[in-house]
């Protein structure tokens, strides 16, 4: 056990319980794991690493560059969630528009043909209409997910920013939040891979009145990420009405 703190020091300003044992106070760090401990922690696991006392090595901590470390990459984390959170609301805004202008223009070409084509139109809408609400399904989903990262990263820059005046919960509130901030990048990378993944459908109005066997189509635009073969399967997925 470390003993260049006597008891009394060693519960100044230490309020936080040890996850691993609730009953404690975390009062050691381990600068080799970047592990915050009680003394249950210690004495159990016979830890062998040099520990400083956090009444001690908290006082200069919001000066150091530790914290300026940890500070840097909560505030870039909480920046790139709701970087990404404005990517998903602006596909989602996109989907609207494409949608309104797409709807828009059949029906307008609708209005340019005979009576009999009514149903075809009909049909084509609710072709543009289902395409939107699976991706609007999904964007939702994406949302949903997004913003509770944002709020994730967030609070723990909030929680940072709350303990500024306290250096002892300072100190371990930035550990604690680099810790649980492990798991943000991940999520982002992965709500934005899904968000590359959405497709874009591009409409194309057959304007050749010669033959009333089809008069338009409703497809999935290639993105950038897919491959040249996405359409080599005679166009699969697009419905000729």
């Amino acid at each position: 056990m470390p003993t260049t703190a006597n008891v009394e020091e060693v519960h100044v300003n230490l309020s936080e319980h040890c996850e691993t044992h609730p009953r404690e106070l975390i009062k050691y760090f381990c600068p080799t794991h970047q592990a915050l401990l009680c003394s249950h922690c210690v004495a159990l696991d016979q830890h062998m690493c040099k520990l400083e006392a956090i009444v001690s090595v908290a006082i200069s901590f919001k000066d150091s560059s530790a914290y300026k470390d940890i500070q840097t990459h909560i505030r870039q984390l909480a920046n790139d969630a709701c970087q990404t959170t404005l990517a998903v609301e602006k596909k989602a805004m996109d989907v609207d528009n494409s949608e309104r202008k797409d709807k828009t223009e059949v029906l307008d070409f609708q209005s340019t043909i005979a009576e009999c084509l009514k149903e075809k139109c009909h049909h084509l809408t609710g072709q543009i209409t289902t395409a939107s609400q699976e991706m609007k399904i999904i964007l939702t989903h994406l949302q949903e997910r997004s913003k509770d990262t944002e709020a994730e990263a967030s609070g723990l820059k909030a929680d940072l920013e709350d303990k500024e005046n306290n250096s002892v919960l300072l100190f371990i509130y930035a550990y604690k939040s680099k810790e649980r901030a492990t798991a943000i990048p991940d999520k982002l990378r992965h709500i934005e891979e899904e968000l590359n993944k959405i497709p874009t459908y591009k409409l194309k109005l057959d304007v050749a009145l010669q033959s009333l066997s089809c008069i338009g189509s409703y497809r999935k635009s290639a993105n950038k990420q897919d491959s040249d073969e996405m359409w080599s399967d005679k166009q699969k997925g697009t419905s000729v009405l």
